[in-house]
C-alpha cells in the first residue's frame, strides 16, 4: 500500500500481513493457478482495442473518481 492521500482516500488500497506458511503456500497455488487461464495481452492488441471501449473505459474512470 502507498501511505499518501490518494492511496488512502481515493483508492481504497490496503495491507494485510499474514505470518503463516500454510497461507502462504495457498495464495501462491492460487495464483500460478490463475496464470494458467489468463491471457496475456500486449501492448500493441491493447492499442489496437476499438475506440467504443475506450470511450467506456475513459467514461468509467471519470465516474470512478467520484465514488
Amino acid at each position: 500500500m502507498n501511505f499518501d492521500n490518494r492511496s488512502l482516500v481515493l483508492n481504497e488500497e490496503v495491507t494485510l500481513m499474514v505470518l503463516d506458511p500454510a497461507f502462504g503456500h495457498d495464495m501462491n497455488a492460487m495464483f500460478l493457478d490463475d496464470l494458467q487461464h489468463a491471457t496475456e495481452i500486449t501492448r500493441d492488441e491493447f492499442r489496437k482495442r476499438p475506440w467504443t471501449e475506450r470511450v467506456v473505459e475513459r467514461g468509467a474512470n471519470v465516474v470512478a473518481r467520484v465514488l
